[in-house]
């Protein structure tokens, strides 16, 4: 079957360190002896994940036909290739192979969770470029064993595509050997509780000026642009002098900080225009105004001007730079940062994670290891956000 073609693709380059076994003519298990925990694929859930994956796309396609790669309106010379990537990346975060593996738990840039086994990347300088002497190794938190390490083959076999994605474009080769893990076995209680644990005791035994962390030491961050950004954008608009000046010092403080900061003073940047936006709109409405409009209309048009709510201001600005932020939208949706690609809905999302964050701050709420997935697609979208409404209110260009 083809389906099983492309389950196999995805632990072929580990196929003689894991064991692989066909269970019947549905399923697959993939089985790590020295971890003794083992994932399943089953062909239909995979053919299911294909499905759901190309309607996000409007392309339509059944459980006969997906495999047919051959498609109406799309002209791609290798499907095969193309599902192959997308399989690698994509299926193991689906809720297709959650399903079929209810124990496991798949967190983006730090690892994953299969029942009482958990294994993280590691990132601490200098394990990740010199060697792991100098690290303590294997030491245990009440009934649970850790140990830090290289990663394992079921490890490997998960986050290959992830680890691919992060390195493309280094000047160097870098292979699993200059990943390092910690693996959690025998799990009884929170994990998060005991990765928060894991990091000080590391921190405490062992010497850096570089304080431990759970993520891969490659992973792209918000500056991953380093200090050679490409520039895409040499309009001479921006020469002229800003109308104003403090959503761009917002933008300048938001650039030197943390994941955190970056999209508090973000959305500062975008709030500062909420008054000025509604003025224009309000004038923009008087000096349009319909005569024919009944007083319910009338009434809605106004009260959508003229309420107080932030996330109606917002929204209001969004509508504005609608045309702009689409293509943003689209990646938000594409990343799950937002169930739909409507301005309101996407609006509210924004609005809710910087509410989110504030909210955190003044509760004085810790922000969990394995809770933070999301915030560093977060902080682009709202960068980007950011950058669009400067650009439109301050330097009046409509694109970017």
């Amino acid at each position: 079957m083809e389906a099983s073609y492309l389950i196999k693709n995805i632990i072929y380059s580990y196929r003689d360190k894991l064991e692989i076994k066909e269970l019947d003519l549905d399923t697959l298990e993939v089985r790590d002896a020295r971890m003794m925990k083992s994932i399943v694929f089953k062909t239909n859930s995979l053919l299911d994940f294909l499905v759901e994956f190309l309607e996000k796309y409007g392309v339509k396609a059944s459980r006969d036909t997906v495999l047919a790669y051959s498609f109406k309106d799309i002209k791609v010379t290798d499907w095969k290739e193309i599902y192959n990537e997308i399989i690698k990346s994509e299926y193991v975060k689906s809720t297709q192979f959650n399903k079929d593996n209810p124990s496991f738990k798949w967190y983006n840039d730090k690892g994953f969770q299969l029942g009482s086994y958990a294994e993280f990347f590691l990132h601490y300088e200098p394990i990740n470029y010199v060697s792991l002497t100098n690290l303590v190794r294997s030491f245990n938190i009440g009934l649970t064993q850790v140990n830090i390490g290289r990663p394992s083959n079921m490890f490997k076999a998960i986050k290959d595509s992830y680890l691919r994605q992060q390195i493309d474009g280094y000047e160097h080769e870098i292979g699993w050997n200059k990943i390092t893990t910690v693996r959690l076995e025998n799990i009884t209680t929170d994990c998060e509780n005991l990765l928060q644990q894991v990091l000080y005791i590391i921190s405490k035994y062992t010497h850096s000026n570089v304080y431990p962390s759970i993520k891969c030491p490659f992973t792209k961050s918000e500056n991953s642009d380093g200090y050679y950004k490409k520039v895409s954008d040499k309009n001479r608009g921006y020469l002229k002098k800003a109308k104003y000046i403090e959503p761009i010092m917002y933008y300048n403080l938001a650039k030197s900080e943390n994941t955190t900061g970056k999209i508090l003073n973000f959305y500062k940047a975008v709030e500062f225009f909420y008054e000025i936006n509604r003025d224009e709109e309000l004038i923009s409405f008087i000096q349009n105004f319909e005569h024919g409009l009944s007083p319910s209309d009338l009434k809605l048009q106004l009260k959508g001007l003229l309420g107080d709510k932030e996330i109606g201001k917002l929204i209001l600005v969004f509508k504005r730079i609608e045309k702009e932020l689409n293509l943003v939208i689209n990646e938000a949706f594409e990343n799950k940062l937002i169930q739909n690609k409507t301005v309101e809905s996407f609006a509210n999302c924004f609005y809710r994670k910087r509410n989110e964050l504030v909210h955190h701050r003044e509760k004085k709420q810790i922000f969990r290891i394995l809770s933070s997935n999301d915030l560093t697609l977060w902080a682009s979208v709202f960068e980007r956000v950011a950058e669009i409404c400067i650009n439109d209110f301050c330097f009046d260009l409509q694109s970017i």
